[in-house]
């Protein structure tokens, strides 16, 4: 089974949401300039697409603390979001991917 990760985090005041599908993430930051909910719908789709071009049966996690340093491609722990704005988006997600036709099972978050 695959495993995919969305990474979440706090970066120069502004929020970090990557999903990781093997070596390859996607990435959008969240600095207030917009509303949250249009970031957030907006955000939730480019995942929640890019996790059904996906055709193997994959378990999705969410890591909130954690980044890809888009300069060095490494780890890199940085502040933790609240994990009210972490559940919000990662259930918006799950949702997109469950209109998607997908089989889910429910799992408990880790982190």
């Amino acid at each position: 089974m695959e495993k995919m990760l969305i990474l979440t985090g706090r970066v120069d005041n502004k929020e970090s949401y990557q999903l990781l599908i093997n070596c390859n993430y996607i990435s959008g930051i969240y600095d207030n300039t917009e509303e949250r909910e249009k970031f957030y719908d907006e955000l939730s789709n480019a995942f929640a697409e890019r996790i059904l071009q996906e055709k193997s049966q994959f378990e999705l996690g969410v890591f909130n603390g954690l980044r890809i340093n888009p300069e060095t491609g490494r780890n890199e722990r940085i502040p933790r979001l609240d994990n009210l704005f972490v559940n919000q988006f990662a259930h918006l997600v799950c949702e997109k991917i469950k209109q998607g036709s997908v089989r889910t099972l429910p799992a408990c978050i880790r982190n």
